[in-house]
């Protein structure tokens, strides 16, 4: 999944949720989503809830 597609998807998530999510954040997830997506999908929920 290209990264632009990844970060696209987590602001919806942010908006969503409702929390603002830092770019470090977000590319840290993006990259985690690369390697383990179900697992880094569960973490990334986690930490845009935790902001």
């Amino acid at each position: 999944m290209p990264a632009a597609a990844v970060i696209h998807r987590l602001q919806a998530l942010s908006g969503i949720i409702g929390r603002k999510a830092s770019v470090g954040c977000m590319l840290s997830l993006a990259w985690k989503l690369g390697a383990q997506p179900q697992i880094a999908l569960d973490t990334g929920i986690l930490e845009l809830c935790r902001g």
